[in-house]
């Protein structure tokens, strides 16, 4: 629900304008009928109905409009960094309510390493999935990484999920063999190219994240309980670190191609649900051991990489977070309409703690997004990412007593409201 009220001069009388259970209207006041305003804006506000975006209702700006993406500019308080500009692109769904008054889920996307926002909107991606979405879709933020590095004339956006003084160690091996060396990073000061594995910038993109979905609940109608993380290889890998880091604003994530390095893949501790997708044939970042491209076990039973990295073992990643969710021990199959498809499909953990699931699809396939060879490519992928997003709000344990009492709540509050609405007619 959304609700907003004022009262304004039209034609010299006083006119009401609000917007209630997502009708919006205009009545003029008759006497005694401005009590009914005092009464609706009490117990209709934020306070009686819930928490909702600051946003709702209100003027968005004339760019991007609904169906189209735009780029935005914020300013950022960069805990490593101090105030930096940064920058994400923005989609609109085609079928967005004009009046910004419907609440809307909103998914992050993370391009890979040296990627853009840009590269986000590609066809088959969600931008088209959110478009025909009959629900009215959902917003699409295409991040930019952080990309300033020392080496001259090269910008290579990146997004920051490790350090070299892991919680577990380096995660990498130090030092670097011969020819791999990372570019190093101007947010990083000091580097020193064969001894560290700052492989990223040194950006806070947490703080990055949380200044966008501030920005976001602020202009437009935003369902801050459906807030979706996704990203491919260096940005799947971020979805995994900053949803243990948002302090229980994320709903769901859904990295591809990106495992947690050694030392930075917590579960987070309230209830995220995850669907994951990972090629079997991917030689970037190796599903397991067996696959191709790496160099064999490292510490704490990850994958050497073939940038001599330290990656968890997806299986593994898997399953502790099967465990830390308190899951069932079952696993289920998983039914998707891509089923079979290049060795398509998908296994499902339910039972997990505040109803959260864990779903784990892989395919032969390799460091990329799945069912690029089909037509239209990609766009059955990206379908079964929206699916599970849209199907996995966020939920908190004990949220199920809690919703029931503020529903309650909220029925008291229009009963009350249309009482009063009765008896101003009456007595008029």
């Amino acid at each position: 629900m959304v609700f907003k009220c004022s009262i304004v001069e039209q034609c010299g009388e006083p006119i009401i304008k609000a917007s209630v259970l997502f009708v919006n209207c205009k009545v003029k006041l008759l006497g005694s009928m401005k009590l009914v305003v005092a009464i609706v804006c009490i117990f209709l506000s934020p306070s009686f109905v819930g928490a909702v975006s600051p946003g709702c209702g209100w003027d968005i700006p004339a760019q991007p409009t609904p169906g189209s993406s735009g780029t935005i500019s914020i300013t950022v308080d960069d805990p490593n960094l101090g105030t930096i500009e940064r920058s994400f692109v923005l989609h609109l769904p085609a079928g967005y309510s004009p009046d910004n008054d419907v609440s809307t889920p909103i998914v992050l996307d993370f391009h890979g390493f040296s990627g853009t926002g840009e590269s986000g909107g590609y066809s088959g991606g969600l931008d088209d999935v959110s478009d025909e979405d009959p629900d009215g879709g959902f917003f699409v933020v295409h991040g930019n990484g952080c990309g300033e590095t020392s080496f001259p004339g090269r910008f290579i956006a990146s997004w920051n999920c490790s350090r070299t003084d892991g919680p577990l160690g380096p995660p990498c091996v130090l030092p670097r063999p011969e020819n791999s060396g990372f570019p190093c990073y101007d947010s990083c000061g000091y580097c020193d190219r064969m001894n560290s594995c700052d492989w990223t910038s040194c950006c806070d993109d947490v703080a990055f994240v949380e200044a966008v979905l501030e920005y976001m609940s602020k202009t437009y109608c935003l369902d801050e309980d459906s807030v979706h993380l996704t990203g491919i290889s260096n940005g799947g890998i971020f979805s995994y670190y900053a949803a243990s880091r948002l302090n229980g604003a994320v709903a769901s994530i859904a990295p591809v191609a990106g495992s947690p390095l050694l030392g930075f893949g917590e579960v987070p501790t309230s209830p995220v649900s995850l669907i994951d997708f990972h090629g079997l044939e991917d030689t970037f970042a190796q599903y397991d051991l067996s696959s191709p491209g790496g160099h064999g076990e490292g510490p704490e039973s990850t994958v050497i990489t073939g940038f001599y990295l330290y990656y968890e073992q997806k299986p593994l990643t898997v399953a502790k977070w099967v465990d830390e969710l308190g899951c069932g021990a079952d696993e289920m199959s998983y039914p998707t309409d891509m089923d079979g498809i290049d060795g398509w499909a998908c296994s499902l953990w339910s039972g997990c703690r505040g109803g959260a699931e864990v779903v784990s699809c892989t395919g032969e396939y390799g460091h990329t997004y799945p069912f690029g060879n089909e037509n239209p490519p990609y766009l059955g992928g990206s379908r079964i990412l929206w699916e599970f997003m849209k199907n996995h709000r966020r939920i908190t344990e004990g949220d199920e007593n809690d919703g029931n009492i503020a529903a309650q709540g909220k029925c008291a509050s229009m009963v009350v409201v249309l009482i009063s609405i009765i008896y101003i007619f009456a007595i008029n």
